[in-house]
């Protein structure tokens, strides 16, 4: 039915004028079934469920009759962003737990209540307790300071000892070190003593060593002038020995 329309339309799209023959329009595409059909706009646009149904009509003359909708703008692309739009989904709201089935509030309130001794040291009107004198014993209290008390001097007595016994020490040592200072003292005087004579004797070794020398040169003359004498007026070679 559609090739017959499509024949059809070509055929009476021939006219003849006065004396003219004019050029047929370019014939349209036949559309041979329902799958053939161009998609349009609307079907793009919209999503599937929103699309609208076809009647008994045919689809090509729905085509032909349809007004074609004018294309809508397309929004630019900023360059650096993608063409998909961004969906923000909304947080869901927290439900507020009532403070009194809070597990540290729970913890807080299972701490039980306590006051000190002497509820009149709380500078506190309300709290003062008037009986504070008649509920303690005076007996206890007075056995434990004394016990402290005696803690306390054989802790003074013990201290007291040692430190005596460390004072005699400290004063023995200072005299030990005393006595040794006045020892070396004296040895360093001593060889200080001893020091003063070996330079002398040094001195000596000197003098001795220079009148051997002389007296070595004083033989040597003697012998040249004993040569020189006649032989009857000679005397005998002197020899000088050293011990």
């Amino acid at each position: 039915m559609g090739l017959e329309q499509s024949s059809h339309s070509s055929g009476g799209s021939l006219k003849v004028g006065k004396g003219r023959h004019t050029k047929a329009s370019s014939p349209r595409p036949s559309i041979s079934s329902d799958s053939d059909v161009p998609y349009v706009s609307s079907t793009v646009n919209n999503p599937i469920g929103e699309s609208p149904k076809l009647g008994s009509k045919s689809p090509a003359r729905l085509l032909r009759n349809s007004p074609r909708p004018s294309p809508k703008p397309r929004p630019h692309s900023y360059a650096g962003t993608s063409g998909h739009s961004i969906v923000v989904v909304k947080e869901g709201s927290v439900e507020a737990q009532a403070p009194e089935n809070d597990e540290d509030v729970i913890k807080l309130q299972s701490i039980p209540q306590f006051f000190p001794i002497l509820k009149g040291s709380l500078h506190s009107p309300i709290i003062c307790d008037s009986d504070v004198g008649e509920k303690l014993d005076h007996r206890a209290v007075n056995r434990l300071a004394s016990r402290y008390q005696e803690h306390l001097r054989q802790c003074a007595e013990v201290v007291s000892c040692e430190q005596n016994a460390l004072a005699a020490r400290i004063r023995e040592v200072d005299y030990a070190v005393a006595t040794l200072n006045t020892m070396m003292t004296e040895r360093q005087k001593k060889f200080g003593k001893y020091v003063e004579q070996l330079l002398k004797v040094h001195e000596l070794s000197n003098l001795l060593q220079n009148t051997e020398s002389m007296l070595a040169k004083t033989v040597e003359q003697l012998d040249e002038l004993n040569k020189k004498l006649p032989p009857e007026e000679q005397l005998e070679p002197f020899v000088m020995v050293t011990g």
